[in-house]
């Protein structure tokens, strides 16, 4: 019988809700002594078939957990979300039910998260939020270093969790605590060594998004710092040239007008021969114009500037009606019309 799934379930089913022995006359006596049930021989002894049948009861309890929510996964890939929600409250609830009743169960920290995840899928996103706290809370101090492919699994299963929570943060707004769960998975060793193939990815949107969150939240030194992280490790080059602009961009926000003539140079010098770049270069030449006027540089610095704004649209051929156009016909008005100071006070929003 213990060969047989079918019997097993049953066994372990009994054995779980009505405490069923499989000793002699059924009584619930202690053994004499503790029986090694790795040994062969006590493959029948009534301890080791008990040990055997209340751990075949929790691995088909996580296995079942785990199939429901496969069932649910399935659903949503297909696009039925009417089907997939109710599977994921299934998975969801059968799931928390398989750690509740082994918290130490080798399966816990992945159906903890798979809880999680199938939580958001329901749009229950507090609650969600809650078990990925539970798996930061439990899954953190967990220690398999013995077991590399065990340790990359744990890893994985906490980083997911920190961004999820991160991610969780942002989308209401609470860019503090965002910015907490962002960095810890950019700037933890643990994630720096993992050998996790996606922990590279999660950890440059970690980084990328650290930087966002210090920019909304006016931390300009640091979010530049961190947007120098992200060019140094982003591969996309339209993604990479939006950081080195963004580091630029932060001296500007913080009014560091030398600072801000610096890095828009730098920036400029990086990609003036580069088309691609034809927005980012007029905008930062005319904030080196917008940093001349602030720093009250001489009228000959201030024109250059100007026809420097000019030249990089020309030079890197900027299209008609996007913002380096309106950049460029503003620096030639002032440049034709340098008397009509009702204009000097200019400025573009261009969403950055």
């Amino acid at each position: 019988a213990l060969g047989d799934e079918a019997e097993n379930r049953r066994l372990g089913e009994d054995y779980r809700t009505r405490g069923c022995t499989f000793r002699s006359g059924g009584e619930e006596t202690a053994p004499e002594e503790d029986v090694d049930c790795e040994e062969p021989e006590n493959a029948t002894n009534p301890q080791c078939i008990e040990a055997l049948v209340s751990g075949d009861a929790l691995a088909y309890q996580f296995q079942d957990a785990v199939a429901a929510y496969e069932r649910a996964e399935t659903s949503r890939n297909a696009g039925d979300m009417a089907a997939a929600t109710p599977l994921y409250e299934e998975a969801a609830t059968l799931l928390i039910g398989a750690v509740n009743a082994d918290p130490n169960h080798r399966d816990s920290p992945r159906a903890l998260l798979l809880a999680a995840q199938a939580l958001v899928y329901t749009g229950r996103n507090d609650a969600a939020a809650r078990i990925f706290q539970r798996v930061v809370d439990e899954v953190g101090p967990l220690d398999a270093r013995g077991d590399a492919e065990r340790q990359l699994e744990l890893d994985h299963i906490l980083a997911v969790a920190y961004f999820s929570l991160a991610t969780a943060a942002r989308q209401s707004f609470d860019y503090v605590r965002a910015l907490e769960n962002y960095r810890t998975l950019a700037e933890s060793a643990r994630f720096e060594r993992s050998t996790d193939p996606e922990m590279p990815g999660m950890r440059e949107d970690s980084v990328v998004e650290s930087a966002r969150m210090l920019e909304y939240t006016q931390s300009y030194a640091d979010a530049a710092t961190y947007y120098r992280r992200a060019a140094e490790i982003i591969d996309d080059p339209a993604e990479r040239r939006a950081a080195y602009f963004r580091i630029a961009l932060m001296s500007y926000r913080r009014e560091d007008w030398s600072g801000t003539i610096r890095e828009m140079n730098a920036f400029i010098d990086r990609y003036r021969s580069d088309s691609a770049a034809v927005e980012e270069v007029v905008e930062a030449a005319w904030h080196i114009h917008e940093a001349r006027e602030a720093a009250r540089s001489s009228a000959s610095d201030r024109s250059a500037a100007l026809r420097t704004v000019v030249d990089h649209y020309s030079r890197l051929g900027g299209t008609r009606g996007s913002m380096a156009a309106e950049y460029a016909a503003h620096a030639r008005f002032i440049l034709a019309e340098p008397t009509l100071t009702e204009f000097e006070d200019f400025s573009i929003d261009a969403g950055h």
